[in-house]
């Protein structure tokens, strides 16, 4: 165990080691040559040592010299060309192959503090054989695109690149989110010790070294036992020169030392970049120094391209097959009625399959859904409130007790955890358990120090034999993909709910289209029936037509309950006695409510108010109050929260008991089940049909104020009000898109009186005819199809000074603009006398 004062010395020589100038290390390689000039005048800035012997004149007269003088007209043009083309940047760029003094370089540039760097490489001369090599890389590039696997991948990449260098030992070594590095794959001499399986702690690789990495796409290490050569500035006052992109670069002592202790004379480094992130490397190592030349050099650089488009592909297509997965397991659950935690226990197993992990939760305020291994939930509640304090990001957890230390012992056998926001108040968790395992380290990864001229440095590993460590108290690191997939998972649960909600949703549409065809089938019997009580009833012809006219109103008015329109609970006895409106059986006891009313839901109001339509309409077709004598008594009771309400008819004609089920049937018996939860039953006795409903005290709320129905019959008002005698001298202009509606209104404007009534299907129509007319009042349509209103109509009508009355089939919802707030509304049908009376009304 380290003490206190070790501790720090070592974290000291750490940021030490990460201060090392490795970008200008002020020297070079001893296997090339550098020269600086200066971008504009071509003055030599800068030089190594050794271009004294490379152009056989003393250093100085090298610092004193320039680019033509130094290396002649042709080089100093085929410079200028390489700059021309663009491509020296900060790249370095070829110029070509030149001889100095009887010996063949390779000269390349990159751009450095205005200055245009060239590195002289040792030229390969012999090229007879780049032929072969070139068909070698094209048969191993079609070798790379036909891996399926990321492992093929590895053992084939290193085997490419052996075979392309001829170095001992060539290795994939990736890095970990930490940028600790492991071995995936290696190829080596017979004989030598094998670095597969181990890893290599993050600080083998300084932060600056890591940096650079992202810019350069291969590193040269030559000879790590020569002594690096030298770089002379032409003035003192010169800063130093950065030769990231010179492939001469000098090496730093404390890497060269490292891979001399690897046994390691000569190394050339691929770095692997994934989505611009520094994945891992391509590392070779030889045992006696080695030079790969330029030529070389470019074939690794474009094969490294396509080993990372090819690596990208296989995560690419790992992580689809996954997502697909995903997909088709999640989403295929929003056939079923279920919310988010309603979802969790279905899915959860190929949710954790294809994330690799243990438990997963959702954590609400009040209610948390929980699959296979999760902590104890004081734990949970910690976590809930890491996940909403993320906003949308996702916390990713590999050691837990770490992170709550109080809580360890809520921990149990979990040890990591992904979280993030489901929504406004839940949080998504997933947990992977503990994963005690052992690590092979290349060497004991301990940091070693050393006094170097009075200062405490990391001194690089002596021995590179496997050192396992114990690694507790954490789960498997979670990964980049890992932290995809639970964002996607919440994608996949709110599309899921979406699509659960509009299937429920179409569903209840389905079950509405299908009552209204039913109804408008059955409108023609129940007008049928109405007109033969209302003929039984009235003896003259007049009051025949105003019951009949009557009882249809409220027909209409009860069917206003289909599409939900209320905002607030109502009372059960007003749906009855709202949907006995059109038989006007409430006052001549025909039919019968007693018990306890109670407060329905507003969204239960629709579904009730059919299932009483259907007992009414069949009763009065069929049963109980289609004769005289017949009644029907209905009662409504508890039973704990539930309510019960039985139905029963008495006194109509003997009844079929086995008849055959049409979707008036349906609808009694199922959609109270189906829709609510509760029970039906319906009975088929000789003497009468008989009910009996359950429903959930889930559909009622007693506290609120129940919505007010109008449930009294829409008769003719009390007080009549006449037309005004100079009213009926002028034009009526009338707005409404259906032909027949609009002429039957006409007759009845003619009919009160009135001397013209003029009837447009559209606004312009009406617009038009108003550039010549202003009548003396106006009805209109308020929703005339196709997107339209009259709306504009009536504003100019108003500014005109017209009285206008509107006539809508959409009640309450057929908003109109301010202006027009205290127009009289009608909802359709409108009753003869109802229209008399509001236009006598306007008119005074």
């Amino acid at each position: 165990m380290q003490n206190v004062s070790e501790a720090d010395q070592i974290i000291r020589a750490i940021e030490r080691c990460s201060e090392e100038p490795i970008t200008i290390p002020g020297c070079i390689q001893s296997f090339g040559c550098v020269v600086a000039v200066d971008e504009d005048t071509g003055e030599v800035r800068y030089a190594s040592e050794n271009s004294a012997t490379v152009f056989a004149r003393p250093i100085e007269a090298v610092l004193n010299g320039n680019l033509q003088t130094l290396f002649g007209e042709e080089v100093r043009h085929s410079i200028r060309n390489a700059l021309s083309r663009g491509g020296h940047g900060k790249n370095a760029a070829f110029a070509g192959t030149f001889s100095v003094q009887d010996r063949c370089w390779d000269l390349s540039i990159c751009s450095s503090g205005g200055c245009l760097v060239i590195s002289m490489e040792p030229s390969d001369g012999d090229q007879t054989d780049h032929g072969r090599m070139l068909q070698s890389m094209s048969f191993m590039i079609g070798k790379i695109q036909s891996c399926r696997t990321d492992q093929n991948l590895y053992d084939l990449i290193v085997q490419l690149v052996r075979h392309l260098t001829g170095f001992d030992r060539v290795l994939v070594y990736r890095f970990d989110q930490e940028f600790n590095g492991e071995v995936l794959a290696e190829t080596c001499r017979s004989g030598m010790q094998s670095f597969n399986g181990l890893r290599f702690p993050r600080y083998d690789i300084p932060d600056q070294a890591r940096e650079m990495m992202l810019h350069i796409p291969l590193r040269v290490g030559a000879d790590t036992g020569a002594d690096q050569i030298p770089l002379v500035s032409a003035r003192p006052d010169l800063p130093p020169l950065d030769l990231t992109h010179s492939v001469c670069r000098g090496m730093s002592p404390v890497h060269r030392q490292y891979l001399r202790n690897m046994g390691t004379a000569a190394t050339l480094t691929l770095n692997i970049l994934i989505d611009g992130r520094q994945w891992g490397v391509i590392s070779c190592h030889h045992a006696t120094p080695r030079y790969c030349g330029r030529f070389l050099h470019e074939i690794l650089e474009n094969i490294i391209p396509v080993f990372s488009a090819k690596l990208l592909s296989i995560r690419q297509q790992d992580t689809l097959d996954r997502i697909r997965r995903l997909d088709s397991e999640i989403m295929g659950r929003a056939t079923d009625d279920v919310q988010l935690d309603g979802m969790m226990a279905e899915i959860a197993p190929s949710v954790l399959e294809v994330i690799s992990a243990d438990g997963i939760a959702t954590l609400g305020a009040e209610k948390s859904t929980c699959f296979g291994l999760v902590p104890g939930r004081a734990l949970l509640d910690e976590l809930r409130k890491s996940g909403l304090a993320e906003k949308g990001g996702v916390l990713a957890i590999d050691n837990l007790v770490q992170r709550f230390p109080d809580l360890q012992a809520e921990a149990g056998d979990c040890a990591g955890a992904l979280v993030t926001l489901l929504s406004s108040d839940r949080v998504l968790c997933i947990f992977r358990r503990e994963v005690v395992q052992e690590v092979s380290w290349a060497g004991n990864p301990e940091k070693q120090t050393e006094v170097h001229e009075g200062e405490r440095r990391l001194t690089p590993r002596a021995s590179f034999s496997a050192f396992l460590e114990a690694v507790q108290g954490s789960s498997r690191a979670w990964s980049g993909d890992d932290v995809y997939f639970i964002q996607h998972v919440r994608t996949l649960m709110h599309a899921s709910e979406r699509q659960s909600l509009m299937n429920r949703m179409n569903r209840q549409q389905s079950l509405m289209i299908d009552e209204l065809n039913h109804r408008v089938r059955n409108i023609l019997a129940l007008v049928r029936s109405v007109s033969h009580q209302a003929r039984r009833r009235y003896s003259s012809l007049e009051s025949y037509s105003t019951a009949l006219e009557s009882r249809i109103q409220a027909l209409a008015a009860s069917h206003e309950l289909i599409a939900g329109t209320l905002p607030q609970p109502v009372s059960l006895m007003s749906l009855i006695r709202k949907e006995l409106q059109p038989y006007n059986t409430s006052s001549d006891g025909r039919f019968v409510i007693t018990g306890t009313d109670r407060n329905v839901l507003a969204e239960i109001a629709p579904i009730f108010s059919l299932v009483v339509h259907e007992l009414i309409t069949n009763a009065v077709k069929y049963g109980g109050m289609s004769t005289a004598g017949g009644c029907v008594e209905m009662d409504l009771s508890r039973d704990g929260g539930d309510t019960l309400i039985t139905w029963a008819e008495k006194g109509g004609p003997p009844v079929n008991t086995d008849p055959e089920a049409g979707f008036g049937t349906t609808m009694i018996t199922r959609s109270v089940p189906y829709e609510l939860g509760g029970e039906s039953e319906l009975f088929f006795y000789p003497e009468g049909v008989q009910a009996k409903f359950r429903f959930p005290e889930r559909c009622f709320d007693d506290s609120s104020t129940p919505a007010r129905l109008n449930e009294g019959l829409p008769l003719t008002p009390a007080v009549s009000v006449e037309i005004p005698e100079d009213a009926l001298e002028g034009s009526v202009l009338v707005v409404e898109d259906n032909f027949i509606i609009g002429a039957e209104m006409c007759d009845q404007l003619l009919d009160f009186g009135f001397a013209d009534a003029q009837v447009y299907a559209n606004a312009s129509e009406a617009m038009d005819y108003l550039d010549a007319v202003t009548p003396g009042l106006a009805v209109l349509d308020f929703n005339l199809g196709h997107g339209e209103t009259s709306e504009a109509v009536a504003v100019r009508l108003r500014e005109a000074g017209v009285p206008v009355v509107f006539v809508t089939g959409y009640g309450e919802k057929a908003a109109t603009a301010p202006e027009l707030a205290d127009a009289p509304r009608l909802t359709k049908p409108v009753s003869t006398d109802q229209l008399r009376h509001e236009l006598a009304r306007v008119l005074q």
